[in-house]
């Protein structure tokens, strides 16, 4: 393999992939919010929403169920170390917003959610319909009484 073809790093980021944030450091991850992976799931009881929320600070993650539609927002704040100075950061900081509208057989007041190893995971449960008695004819009270 000659030296023309051997793949090098560069000193420095490319200008064209590269930005600068606030801090000077060059990133390809502008910190700004994205759209989550996500996968949506029936079951028995109704409904499963996975969110992938990798590096998300667990306190900031905020789930909310307004007019139908249910939403999910969560910041991941920059991972530095102290006495080091970043050259490049790929790794985004910032978050990510999903909206998701709800059937209306959704029962919002039961919606439960979990945040385990980067994942959320929100489970929607169907309302209950309530069961209508029906009379018959010999059940009816008679109108000649």
């Amino acid at each position: 393999m000659n030296e023309s073809n051997q793949a090098q790093l560069p000193s420095e980021p490319r200008q064209s992939d590269a930005q600068s944030n606030a801090t000077g450091v060059a990133t390809r991850a502008p910190e700004t919010f994205r759209e989550p992976l996500s996968k949506i799931e029936t079951t028995e009881a109704g409904f499963r929403l996975t969110l992938e929320l990798p590096g998300a600070d667990p306190d900031s993650v905020d789930v909310r169920v307004e007019g139908g539609l249910l939403t999910v927002t969560a910041l991941r704040s920059p991972i530095d170390r102290e006495g080091w100075k970043p050259l490049l950061r790929e790794i985004p900081s910032g978050g990510w917003k999903a909206g998701f509208r709800v059937p209306p057989d959704v029962d919002t007041d039961s919606v439960q959610a979990s945040l385990a190893s980067g994942v959320l995971t929100l489970e929607l449960a169907r309302k209950s319909g309530r069961s209508i008695p029906i009379q018959t004819a010999r059940e009816r009270p008679s109108l000649e009484s």
